[in-house]
């Protein structure tokens, strides 16, 4: 029995033996190695966190972003609105004034055809009324007397007709 309680002793010696070098061997390979894992999954955990922060404060940034932008396309299209409407009312006002002015200007273009056709009647007219009326009076006062009173009332309503025209 002594050999075979030496063979169990020397079997549980190997078997201590070996528990211990695994023991040693996992100290030395193993608990690193999952250490590094461990210290990796918690360094990548970390950067997860940090990239998780950063992109919400971007997210916020673009956020309040977003929103000076909404607030500087309101104020513009409120801008616009009001120039188109500023722009609206000067242009009616402009055609308005157009209006009158195209107004006026044919009320002239009108006074001066009166004018120009009053000068044409004096022009022609009164001239071909003259000789008629002068033919008449020689013919009624015919004799010197006559002619000398003709001459002198003809002078004196041409004066008067150049008068009148150098007046208008």
């Amino acid at each position: 029995m002594s050999t075979n309680l030496l063979e169990i002793l020397y079997e549980l010696t190997l078997f201590a033996l070996l528990c211990v070098l695994l023991v040693r061997m996992t100290q030395a390979y193993v608990l690193p190695m999952l250490r590094g894992a461990i210290a990796q999954d918690k360094q990548h955990d970390h950067e997860i966190a940090q990239e998780t922060e950063l992109l919400q404060d971007v997210r916020k940034r673009i956020g309040k972003e977003t929103r000076k932008q909404e607030k500087k396309l309101a104020t513009l299209e409120e801008k616009i609105r009001t120039w188109h409407a500023a722009r609206l009312k000067k242009v009616q006002s402009q055609d308005k004034e157009n209006g009158r002015i195209s107004t006026a200007m044919l009320a002239k273009k009108e006074q001066q055809r009166v004018y120009l056709h009053a000068q044409r009647v004096r022009r022609e007219v009164v001239p071909e009324a003259l000789i008629e009326a002068h033919g008449e009076l020689a013919r009624i006062l015919s004799g010197d007397r006559g002619v000398k009173l003709l001459d002198d009332l003809v002078d004196d309503i041409k004066r008067r007709a150049c008068e009148h025209v150098a007046k208008q």
